[in-house]
């Protein structure tokens, strides 16, 4: 009978610990990843990160980058010659680490033309102030 009633306790006082087992998602993630170039899949070094508010770092030379961003959090990647690209980190994830490669592709801009004028200057002015001939 002391057997008995010493499992059912136990299990009374079991059960509550095991039923309240919760999975606690914390509200920052480590988003890592590689920056590419669609055209060449080449890694492009240092891409500017923006996150949050006045937040940046820019990729390594290997164009890899680790941020410790929100959920929901937006990341926008810009570099010179290419089209930004802005990533979402959704509020989903169970985990507290997320990895991406982030493709940017480039942007051409076509000029119509350029001008260009010469001018001529006569006299002093083309002097500069300091010589060491006078």
């Amino acid at each position: 009978m002391v057997k008995i009633n010493f499992i059912v306790l136990f299990f009374i006082f079991l059960s509550p610990i095991v039923c309240a087992q919760r999975v606690v998602v914390s509200d920052s993630v480590v988003f890592s990843g590689v920056v590419f170039d669609t055209q060449d899949s080449q890694t492009l070094p240092n891409v500017t990160c923006r996150y949050g508010e006045g937040k940046a770092t820019i990729s390594d030379q290997m164009g890899c980058f680790v941020l410790k961003i929100g959920r929901k959090d937006t990341v926008r990647f810009t570099f010179v010659g290419y089209k930004p690209c802005t990533v979402v980190m959704p509020d989903t994830l169970l985990e507290d680490r997320y990895m991406m490669g982030v493709f940017l592709s480039p942007d051409t801009l076509q000029l119509s033309e350029a001008l260009r004028s010469e001018e001529r200057r006569v006299g002093k002015e083309c002097r500069s102030r300091w010589s060491p001939y006078h």
